[in-house]
């Protein structure tokens, strides 16, 4: 009778063990990405709102012909945008589990600087660079938007 309470045992241990681990795993979750956050989703909409108004402004209401386009005109909108984006930035700085979407924040403000100061050195901008310069930057914004989403779902 020994032997048989014995082998039982070394069971016991082993099935008991498998079913606490079952337990124990079951309640954790692992989180390889930040969690979803309304407020940046909305902002990264009204930072994308921004830029387009601005450059669809720009390229309806006035022309490099007439003089329209210099850049002290628009230096205002500039700023307001750069504001936008930086604040985007560091929202997404502080977020746990975030680095890919502070990479795309960091690209797209730089990218956004480089137009900025071309328009500046120049003075003027043509309507393609105006088209070129919004397209780039809604292909900069879209993944962030994505992202975003992506969190959503994830929850």
């Amino acid at each position: 009778m020994k032997t048989i309470i014995r082998q039982s045992r070394p069971k016991l241990i082993t099935w008991s063990a498998f079913v606490l681990s079952i337990l124990l795993f079951s309640a954790c979750k692992v989180v390889l990405v930040a969690s979803y956050d309304d407020r940046v989703t909305e902002q990264i909409e009204n930072v994308s709102k921004s830029i387009d108004k601005f450059y669809l402004t720009m390229l309806e209401t006035a022309t490099e012909a007439d003089g329209g386009r210099v850049y002290g005109k628009f230096a205002e909108q500039y700023i307001t945008i750069e504001v936008e984006l930086q604040s985007l930035l560091n929202k997404n700085k502080v977020r746990t589990k975030n680095e890919e979407t502070v990479k795309i924040c960091e690209r797209t403000i730089t990218l956004f600087e480089k137009y900025k100061n071309e328009h500046k050195k120049e003075n003027t901008i043509n309507d393609t660079d105006i088209k070129l310069n919004l397209n780039n930057l809604r292909r900069m914004l879209e993944p962030l938007m994505i992202s975003e989403k992506a969190k959503k779902m994830a929850q």
